[in-house]
């Protein structure tokens, strides 16, 4: 049995609830209204048979508290809430997702440099955060510029990155025997610099092990050059050194 001063009977033990929500609350003297409860939007409500006695069993109390109208909630709010519900549950699920790989086609690899140079068809000087650096290309191969075709072939290569900023990303090796660092370049597009020579016949695809992430795709745009004869292709490889 749950001693009847067990259940809330002042202004204060009351909680406060907006008026438009029908939510019956016990009434300071609802026990001198005739058995009835009093709830906020008028409806009466019976009271237990032995709350007028002073005591009130648990099966009671819990029909009792059955009986309550509790606040509803309009269909407008129901949308609303829901809304908001899928919106958080969205923003929770996106920082839960694990972070994909860039797509090369919008957003480049690596940190960018500013191109202040183009020695030749696979090498330029660049600044990074103001400090000068030298970048071989990695996985392609250009003739030397005491040949017709390497003045080709770095012709080819300033047209794409000339005074521009590109982007560098690192294989294995840092850095070669000369000290140059060794990276594969993007343009600001996505364009990938060294495939794209090599596409154009302006380059050899030649791998530099262990430095060879993209080898299979640089070979492949090698194959595309050669069979569309563009480029350094229309002559045979032996003679771009002449």
């Amino acid at each position: 049995m749950v001693p009847f001063s067990h259940i809330p009977k002042t202004e204060g033990e009351r909680s406060t609830v907006p008026l438009d929500h029908c939510l019956a609350v016990p009434y300071p003297q609802a026990g001198r209204d005739g058995g009835q409860i009093k709830s906020l939007c008028g409806a009466p409500l019976p009271l237990p048979a032995s709350l007028t006695r002073g005591m009130i069993d648990l099966a009671e109390q819990e029909e009792y508290w059955r009986a309550w109208e509790w606040p509803t909630v309009k269909p407008y709010s129901k949308r609303i809430l829901a809304a908001l519900v899928l919106i958080i549950a969205g923003l929770v699920c996106s920082a839960c997702l694990p972070l994909l790989p860039a797509d090369r086609e919008a957003v480049p690899y690596g940190s960018p440099a500013l191109v202040t140079y183009v020695i030749d068809g696979d090498t330029i000087n660049v600044t990074i955060d103001g400090r000068p650096y030298i970048v071989r290309y990695i996985g392609i191969d250009t003739p030397e510029m005491d040949s017709l075709a390497g003045e080709v072939a770095r012709e080819a290569n300033r047209q794409l990155v000339e005074a521009g900023i590109v982007y560098l990303e690192r294989d294995v090796s840092e850095t070669d025997r000369y000290g140059r660092l060794l990276r594969y370049v993007y343009l600001p597009d996505g364009t990938f610099v060294n495939a794209e020579l090599v596409r154009l016949g302006y380059a050899l695809a030649k791998a530099y092990p262990p430095d060879t992430r993209h080898q299979a795709e640089l070979n492949l745009r090698q194959t595309e050059a050669r069979r569309a004869v563009r480029g350094l292709w229309q002559a045979p490889p032996a003679e771009w050194e002449r």
